[in-house]
């Protein structure tokens, strides 16, 4: 869990820059989804890494932080780095629920992927254990991110999914050369700073060369009065 919040404070300091700034644009139409597309493609993007690589690193991750014993948990954080995936998007719609003065709408949405919750896990956790919990977590915030999606477009606002689905797709990719790299390095610690700095660099690479991320541009908001 602690590792599942750590990836995702990036989004909560996205959060805190556009928020005031998508309230202020919340009647100008073309800006508002400007600067929402910026929010939208940044958080993906850096989500999409830490969740890249701490899907592949998993096995030494939890090595170096918690110690050989807790191997066995490999595939939960797997799943936890799948959902911080899902998690990072819906914090995006999240932003804008309550930019938009949808505050209302977004608790709604919280008490029903709150819900969606505890029914998955009392469904998964007799039958799968551990793995059964973060499919539970998985399944309620792509739940929440629905709803999110539904709400926004009912009323009229945009969701920013060309942004969000090539960031994914980016992290899907550099996810899949991460699996098939098999670097011989049997210490975990040098093989997660080596497999991790060598895929970060791909990612970053590939990000500003396909416009997918674009820093200069996002860092603007955070120096706008």
């Amino acid at each position: 869990v602690r590792i599942l919040v750590a990836g995702l404070v990036v989004a909560t300091i996205l959060r805190t820059a556009f928020l005031p700034v998508l309230a202020r644009l919340r009647d100008s139409p073309d800006e508002r989804r400007l600067a929402g597309a910026h929010n939208a493609r940044a958080a993906t993007f850096i989500g999409g890494l830490a969740a890249a690589g701490g899907f592949v690193l998993a096995p030494d991750i939890l090595t170096v932080i918690y110690g050989t014993e807790f191997q066995q948990a490999t595939t939960v954080l797997r799943f936890l780095m799948i959902n911080l995936l899902v998690a990072n998007v819906a914090e995006i719609f999240h932003t804008q629920l309550v930019a938009w003065h949808l505050q209302r709408q977004q608790m709604l949405i919280m008490f029903a992927g709150a819900g969606a919750n505890i029914v998955l896990n009392f469904v998964a956790i007799p039958r799968f254990g551990m793995e059964g919990a973060a499919l539970a977590t998985i399944g309620s915030t792509l739940i929440v991110a629905a709803l999110s999606v539904w709400t926004l477009r009912r009323h009229n606002y945009e969701t920013h999914s060309r942004a969000i689905v090539g960031s994914l797709l980016l992290a899907c990719a550099v996810g899949a050369i991460g699996w098939w790299i098999d670097i011989p390095i049997e210490n975990a610690l040098g093989r997660l700073i080596a497999i991790g700095v060598g895929l970060s660099t791909i990612y970053l690479a590939a990000g500003m060369a396909l416009r997918i991320f674009r820093p200069k541009e996002t860092l603007r908001y955070f120096t706008r009065p």
